[in-house]
């Protein structure tokens, strides 16, 4: 099926190196990743697409990672920072950046050599587009296939609805286009996750975005990465949402659920779709806004729970137990 694209991609590349299309820059943050940064800017070089610059940003690492970088001096634009978060060394390679599109690229993950073409022709084919996004297979640290992550693509009256109840877009995928994240804004570097989760969120707000049902990376799953970090997540995800509350209109955030629910009724909606996810801070704002609209007993229940589960030592034992239980059930099945 993909031999015909394969082909189309081929033919654009002449078209590339004679300059007609526009420059990608795949920003690389590396902390501690020297087991995997190999591999990791080999597939970012060995793109199909020519018109490209790899930025790799150290975030200040102690291991063996800047060593192994100094094997792609000349084909790199190698920039140390002291560490900061993968955010700030993002926003950081951004500085010196001087591509149209722009892709974070994990230091664990691998590009597949078809990603950019394939990204950059959807991006030209509609100006107003903020993002394509694909699918990914998910691998090991020691690189084997573990599943694949696929992805949709909503309406765009349920965009922001529907990445609140748990997303859609496969951020590890993204290509950016950089007008658009100046617009916005860079990425927050106050977050130590779900970084990615805020920025296409602040786009959906402007912006379309795009899906290709294509698996065009691999995204590298191991006992390092900050999804095993339940803590920093659950912190980092409420303050997201808390974020979208007090920016996005209920017109924003709800789209064509006012068509059959009032505000306070959304706002409600909302509360519970925030708990379900352990984000009380941002249950507990909603569920505010859902009575300012118009009080009911219920939720104001709601509210005192949301306050009474949110207290941190409830809050973690709770997570905890979610997580010892999720890590049950994986070792018991079949």
């Amino acid at each position: 099926m993909l031999e015909p694209t394969k082909k189309r991609v081929t033919d654009r590349n002449i078209e590339m190196e004679m300059g007609h299309f526009p420059k990608v820059s795949i920003v690389i943050p590396v902390y501690n990743h020297e087991k995997f940064i190999r591999e990791c800017v080999e597939s970012a070089l060995n793109q199909d697409y020519g018109n490209l610059e790899v930025i790799v940003v150290d975030d200040g690492s102690t291991d063996a990672t800047s060593e192994v970088l100094k094997g792609f001096e000349t084909r790199i634009k190698y920039i140390r920072q002291e560490n900061q978060g993968a955010a700030a060394a993002f926003n950081h390679g951004l500085k010196y950046a001087q591509g149209a599109f722009v892709a974070w690229l994990s230091s664990d993950d691998v590009f597949l050599p078809h990603k950019i073409s394939l990204q950059v022709a959807k991006l030209q084919e509609d100006a107003n587009l903020a993002l394509v996004y694909t699918d990914c297979t998910k691998i090991d640290a020691e690189g084997r296939e573990l599943g694949l992550i696929s992805s949709h693509c909503p309406p765009p009256d349920r965009f922001v609805r529907i990445y609140l109840m748990g997303g859609f877009v496969t951020a590890v995928t993204m290509l950016l286009r950089r007008e658009c994240v100046d617009r916005v804004g860079l990425f927050d570097e106050s977050l130590l996750a779900y970084e990615d989760y805020d920025m296409v969120l602040r786009l959906l707000q402007r912006y379309r975005v795009a899906y290709l049902p294509l698996t065009t990376m691999k995204y590298r799953w191991h006992s390092a990465n900050m999804s095993h970090k339940f803590r920093i997540l659950q912190k980092c995800r409420d303050r997201v949402y808390v974020k979208v509350i007090n920016t996005f209109s209920p017109k924003e955030i709800f789209g064509d659920l006012l068509d059959s629910k009032s505000v306070a009724e959304a706002y409600e909606w909302l509360s519970l779709v925030y708990a379900r996810q352990f984000a009380f801070e941002a249950a507990s704002l909603a569920i505010k806004k859902s009575i300012e609209e118009s009080f009911s007993l219920k939720r104001a229940i709601f509210l005192f729970l949301f306050w009474i589960i949110n207290v941190r030592p409830v809050l973690w034992v709770l997570l905890a137990a979610r997580q010892t239980r999720g890590r049950i059930k994986k070792a018991v099945a079949p």
